[in-house]
């Protein structure tokens, strides 16, 4: 209104006594209408412009239905004028331009401007939908002066006049009196400013439209008080929560120095309503309260943190309002922080923590992070639920060093659980970049706490080294390791897995899987698996290769006078398909007097159970054999009409001449003979 008045009385004086009839008005009226439209970037229509010795009126239409009035007397002798304004527009989005502000929504105000020209007083209201507001301004030189304002809003209203998201609703009492107001040095501005939130309550809707965010419903009351003196702004606040939540704070300000004095004292029984202002989800009680205090230049704002077990300090240090440095240290519970956080609790654990960073620019971050992680727990319900991972009671510990030079973070770590232990030497990662480079020790002293991982039982130790890494999106880890008296090298890319093996003994890999000692031999396989898909493939070449007593070797030597078990095999394939849990083999094993062929084997790892048909040719007379059942002891079948058509006809009739002879009565004897011819 200001800018419009202003424009106009200027007008008017440059044209004293030259266009107070209507054909003056005429003429002048295009040139009203084009300095509004030069001053301003709306499209307006000056439809109405009478200007007379002692009256005006002005008649302004803005957009498509929005009107602009100014009507009243003015005396050129005394300098006063009287006259009434009006705005009045259902859709003030068109006047956004002019106070770089986005604004929308319908909007009325009207009101009267009495006084002299120099020295004039705006009164007049506000009314929105179910808002209203009252005020008074003084206006020296078209500049206010003192500015009293009083009314009752709707919060819902004003964020909608904004264009903010809806995202709570309020009753505002309004109660505005600056006696001194200074637009062109604020801080020698003197007056009170009062504000009370009343029946709040948080938009649930559109918490969880614009943010994701789901909360039940949530009242609050808020009472600001602001006391402007001089160079000192007085703030004191303190809202009400839900119920037994409340945030305070006691603040002088000088407006001059641009310094801060002041305490807060914040006591949440919910944090989830300002997970719109920390742009990430929050959840459960919090508590800290502190000073601040300094200047634009420094700022120092030190306080406690609590959360039941969790109690820790902290310091920031700002300079020109921008975080420079911090300081973090304390006892925490990692499941407080993880509930805080509204993550899943898949531990607890008690943690010591010293974060001091001396310089927080993301570009360079400076600083030294020490944590210290006792009486860790997981979580096995949930890691079941989520997971589906059977782990066992399981605890942990840890010391984790971390040094950050130029956002560069160098760690070394020490894990120790239940389960296995980690150490990493130096663990590099760019903040920056966002890469990882990580050498890594891994320890397991008794596979038989890697079930609810294997699904299967396992015995011994393991000792596994390499190194880790993550850039480009890409994720690959190597490891090596002494095992089963001989060698394992491994990469993996991503989920493509690859192992390569040397001069493993199947022996000590039979007992690793706690399966029966079969073959006895030296293992030479590669390995190809994708982890996402739980297929793969393996070759396996075995050396020097012989079968140690079994059932089926017991069988074989009774009813074949043949010890497969003296034959050794120089070279055994194996050719395997692994989906999940179930391999799926071919076999080719030969000797000096044996010849041994198996296909489409199938070992169901995660039944423990076995199906497979073995071709065995023993001095070039066939014996099929079949295996099936439970890994551990199989039912082990040899087709004796096959066996009888070699030289097992022979090795049997001499069976019956020298140890049955004497033993059946001649009449079986003889039939028994009489079958083999």
């Amino acid at each position: 209104m200001r800018w419009f008045l202003g424009i106009l009385l200027i007008t008017i004086a440059l044209l004293f006594g030259v266009l107070f009839t209507p054909a003056g008005n005429a003429l002048l009226k295009p040139f009203v209408e084009a300095k509004i439209s030069e001053k301003f970037p709306i499209k307006a229509n000056l439809e109405t412009f009478k200007l007379s010795w002692s009256d005006l009126h002005v008649m302004l239409t803005v957009g498509a239905t929005g009107h602009i009035e100014l009507k009243g007397t003015y005396s050129l002798a005394t300098q006063q004028v009287k006259m009434n304004y009006m705005v009045d527009t259902d859709d003030i989005s068109v006047l956004s331009a002019v106070i770089s502000q986005p604004l929308q929504g319908p909007f009325h105000t009207r009101g009267t401007i009495v006084g002299k020209i120099q020295e004039m007083v705006a009164q007049g209201s506000v009314a929105l939908s179910k808002s209203y507001l009252d005020y008074t301004v003084e206006l020296k030189e078209f500049e206010p002066r003192r500015v009293i304002a009083k009314g009752d809003l709707k919060l819902q209203e004003i964020l909608h006049l904004l264009v903010k998201p809806n995202v709570a609703d309020a009753d505002v009492a309004l109660h505005v009196n600056i006696q001194e107001l200074n637009i062109a040095a604020p801080e020698y501005s003197r007056g009170n400013l009062v504000v009370a939130l009343r029946e709040g309550s948080i938009n649930t809707n559109t918490l969880q439209q614009e943010y994701n965010i789901s909360l039940s419903e949530t009242p609050f009351a808020v009472d600001v008080t602001a006391k402007l003196d001089e160079t000192n702004a007085s703030i004191v606040m303190d809202a009400n929560i839900a119920e037994s939540s409340t945030v305070s704070c006691n603040t002088t300000l000088n407006m001059a120095a641009l310094s801060i004095d002041g305490t807060y004292d914040v006591a949440l029984k919910e944090l989830a309503p300002l997970s719109v202002l920390a742009g990430m989800p929050l959840q459960g009680p919090f508590y800290t309260k502190g000073t601040i205090k300094g200047s634009q230049k420094q700022t120092t704002v030190e306080g406690d943190v609590g959360i039941v077990a969790t109690q820790m300090q902290y310091s920031l240090f700002l300079e020109d309002f921008n975080v420079r440095r911090m300081k973090l240290n304390g006892d925490a519970a990692l499941h407080e922080i993880l509930y805080l956080a509204a993550q899943p609790i898949y531990a607890r654990a008690d943690m010591n923590l010293l974060v001091a960073m001396n310089n927080l620019d993301k570009d360079a971050l400076t600083g030294v992070i020490k944590t210290k992680i006792n009486s860790g727990t997981f979580n096995s319900v949930l890691l079941q639920r989520d997971f589906n991972l059977t782990l066992p009671l399981t605890t942990f510990k840890a010391e984790v060093m971390t040094q950050i030079k130029e956002s560069v973070a160098v760690s070394s770590v020490e894990l120790m659980s239940t389960i296995a232990s980690l150490q990493t030497q130096q663990s590099v990662v760019n903040l920056s970049k966002g890469t990882l480079h990580s050498d890594y020790r891994l320890r397991v002293d008794d596979l038989s706490h890697l079930q609810f991982l294997t699904k299967r039982p396992l015995r011994g130790a393991v000792t596994l080294e390499g190194e880790a890494g993550y850039a480009d999106a890409n994720l690959e880890v190597t490891a090596h390791s002494a095992l089963l008296g001989g060698q394992m090298d491994a990469t993996m890319l991503n989920n493509k897995l690859s192992v390569v093996t040397k001069n493993f003994q199947t022996t000590a890999l039979s007992e690793m899987l706690m399966l029966p000692k079969v073959f006895a031999s030296t293992m030479n396989a590669t390995l190809n698996y994708d982890t996402l898909s739980k297929k793969g493939a393996l070759k396996a070449t075995l050396l020097q290769g012989r079968i140690l007593p079994n059932e089926m070797s017991l069988l074989l030597q009774q009813m074949a006078h043949f010890d497969i078990t003296k034959e050794v095999y120089d070279i055994t394939e194996v050719n395997s398909t692994i989906d999940n849990m179930q391999v799926l083999s071919d076999v080719s094993m030969k000797s000096r007097l044996s010849d041994v062929k198996a296909s489409g084997v199938l070992l169901d790892l995660e039944n423990n159970r076995v199906d497979a048909q073995l071709d065995v040719m023993l001095k070039h007379y066939p014996v099929p054999i079949r295996i099936q059942g439970d890994m551990d002891a199989p039912h082990i079948g040899i087709d004796v009409k096959a066996l009888l058509q070699g030289e097992g006809k022979a090795a049997l009739k001499k069976v019956i001449d020298t140890e049955l002879q004497d033993k059946l009565p001649p009449e079986a004897t003889e039939l028994l003979k009489e079958l083999l011819n």
